[in-house]
């Protein structure tokens, strides 16, 4: 749980950031670099390049994420704003932003109704 709450509030500029970096991207690399395997059969297969891709889900709130996948992937890399179709107050623009991507599939499901 400690390190949970390490992994979302750690900023750059921290001391920890190093080591914490260090720590998250080796759990990560794995699954980044199968990604990028996925998306290379996938264009090859079907004859189309991927342009970029959208990062969503709590995890992409780690700083530095969009970097490490964009270097792996060689892809553009963007956050994706769950709540761009969604009216809130202009006082809740902080939190929303922090929010989120861990509201993405949930806010995905509600307004799949309204399409």
């Amino acid at each position: 749980q400690d390190a949970e709450i390490r992994k979302r509030e750690v900023q750059k500029s921290d001391p920890q950031y190093a080591d914490i970096k260090r720590a998250h991207d080796t759990s990560f690399d794995r699954a980044f670099k199968e990604l990028s395997q996925v998306l290379q059969e996938y264009e090859e297969k079907n004859a189309v390049k991927i342009n970029g891709v959208y990062l969503t889900g709590g995890a992409t709130l780690f700083p530095g994420i969009d970097t490490v996948l964009k270097d792996i992937l060689h892809k553009e890399v963007s956050h994706t704003n769950a709540f761009a179709k969604v009216s809130y107050p202009a006082f809740m623009q902080d939190t929303i932003k922090e929010i989120a991507p861990s509201f993405t599939v949930a806010l995905g499901a509600a307004l799949r109704a309204y399409e």
